[in-house]
């Protein structure tokens, strides 16, 4: 029992009840929640204490619920356990504006304490972590009021940034309508207005996704190299710098700048980086880098195949154990499961690209132990997909057959899905491997079929023109 809190003996008997009551019937959370809020209106804090404890039991990630226990416990001047609170409130999700919340309300229950040095570490966090909230301007002022200075421009400063915020959420109600061109000018003129608050940030930021959403990818990338100019030397460790590197890094790689992105998306793989933008780093940087192997690898086999030569070295059979210990890497270090799969993916694909087609087989069917679920079907499509042309290029036709018929058979509607629409070239290498293995009817009924959901398809007609010698051959 949480006595520390309770000043009376009716108090001690008030949360004692209610606390039975919360043991013996579990209210639904939103049930909770109005109990909580109107215990905290009408001043009755223990109750409001005892129902955000409980509402902390069934999800302990709740930011809100842990900032407003930690203002019930400010009132009751319990200080201690008011800091606890709103550390757990920070902790629960670091990069959201409710932890720059948290920090600030921290800072002040460290003043009301005369703890100075504790208040000060919460104020350099805002500054750090969150230079895009307007806890920036409160913690300027709590700090300009403990300092006793003169707070007349502290003020002017947090209302011009609580302005700026209206209107920044106001553009954001835009974009979200999806009035792209009226949310443009809105941010715009809030960062000709505001220049110089936490909510002309939040414009840029802004602004560079409405150019990715209009697929203005320079433009994007201006906006983003912007925000890091600005910040990237006060605020490194800000999720508004480490997500513009991200998408930095992603813009440079659409541009064909992938060295740049490369390097870009590398300095986000160290320890201190949080784990989804070092998970994503991580395997967006092993991405590319098989990216600039397979560019050299097919110049290599064009220049072949057209009897002339290539500028670019060939890849050594080192460059591709280096690319898999690094995808081992990236399936070691990222948790979410569909993560893992597709670094195995470009493992057991790098074997097909290196011409290790009986390599295949095995990673393959390690590969379906490890990742065989609804969450990474496609993953699995795709890597029996590789299966089946690894098994063309071994000239096992039968072996072929079934596994590229098997992937076409998973995909009813024959929607194409990403990865270079692999459904369409699994049409193209099954009727191939038909047409081999002299089953010249099932070959052209495939054709047919191809047809019929990718007419388009740029390799169509050179395969029916073989199919068709074949049938010639044959006669």
């Amino acid at each position: 029992m949480k006595a520390f809190f309770l000043a009376t003996t009716a108090l001690v008997l008030s949360y004692s009840v209610l606390a039975q009551s919360v043991s013996n019937h579990v209210p639904a959370w939103a049930e909770l929640r109005a109990q909580a809020i109107q215990a905290q209106k009408t001043g009755n804090l223990p109750v409001a204490i005892a129902c955000y404890e409980k509402m902390l039991q069934l999800n302990p990630k709740a930011q809100e619920t842990a900032i407003r226990l930690g203002q019930c416990y400010e009132k009751l001047s319990q200080f201690q356990q008011a800091l606890d609170a709103f550390e757990r409130a920070r902790m629960a999700e670091p990069d959201s504006y409710e932890a720059s919340h948290a920090c600030y309300l921290a800072a002040r229950v460290s003043l009301k304490r005369g703890d100075r040095e504790k208040a000060q570490k919460y104020i350099q966090m805002v500054e750090e972590l969150y230079p895009d909230s307007s806890y920036i301007a409160r913690t300027r002022l709590l700090q300009a009021e403990a300092d006793g200075v003169t707070t007349v421009a502290f003020n002017a400063s947090l209302q011009r940034e609580l302005a700026a915020g209206k209107k920044v959420d106001q553009a954001l109600k835009s974009y979200h309508a999806g009035e792209l061109g009226a949310a443009r000018a809105q941010l715009q003129k809030v960062i000709n207005d505001f220049p110089e608050t936490a909510a002309a940030i939040r414009g840029i930021f802004s602004l560079g996704h409405i150019a990715i959403r209009e697929e203005k990818t320079t433009e994007a990338l201006a906006y983003f190299d912007s925000l890091l100019s600005r910040l990237g030397g006060k605020a490194p460790k800000s999720r508004v710098v480490r997500e513009s590197l991200l998408r930095k890094a992603a813009l440079l790689h659409k541009l064909g700048r992938r060295d740049e992105a490369q390097a870009v998306y590398l300095s986000l793989v160290n320890p201190d980086v949080p784990p989804y933008y070092a998970e994503t780093a991580i395997l967006q940087s092993a991405g590319i880098h098989f990216e600039l192997l397979q560019i050299r690898t097919l110049a290599h086999r064009i220049a072949r195949n057209q009897n002339t030569t290539t500028t670019l070295s060939p890849v050594t059979s080192d460059e591709w154990d280096a690319l898999r210990n690094r995808l081992k890497e990236a399936e070691e270090l990222c948790t979410r499961k569909i993560d893992k799969a597709r670094a195995r993916l470009m493992y057991l694909e790098s074997l097909y690209w290196q011409r290790r087609y009986r390599d295949v087989p095995e990673a393959v069917a390690e590969f379906q132990t490890a990742y065989m679920d609804q969450e990474t079907t496609l993953e699995l499509l795709t890597a029996r997909h590789f299966l089946g042309m690894a098994y063309v290029s071994l000239n096992e036709w039968d072996k072929a057959i079934a596994e590229l018929s098997w992937v076409i058979e998973q995909v009813p509607n024959r929607e194409p899905w990403s990865r270079g629409n692999l459904i369409q070239m699994s049409y193209e290498f099954l009727t191939f491997a038909l047409a081999m293995d002299g089953q010249l009817n099932r070959a052209e009924k495939t054709l047919s079929e191809w047809q019929k959901y990718f007419g388009e398809s740029m390799a169509l007609e050179s395969i029916r023109a073989f199919v068709a010698s074949q049938r010639n051959d044959g006669r």
